[in-house]
């Protein structure tokens, strides 16, 4: 209860975490991942 009222007590804005935009599009599955594995995204980091 008192994590609670601790939260109701704050600003409410500072831990707010904001969406991120991507400046690349969407990675399809079957594409190279991102992060240069060289392996596909579904079996890298799409899983």
């Amino acid at each position: 209860r008192s994590q609670r009222q601790f939260v109701l007590s704050g600003s409410g804005t500072e831990g707010v975490r904001r969406p991120e935009k991507r400046k690349e599009g969407k990675v399809g599955r079957n594409q190279p991942c991102p992060c240069g594995s060289g392996r596909k995204y579904k079996k890298c980091h799409g899983a």
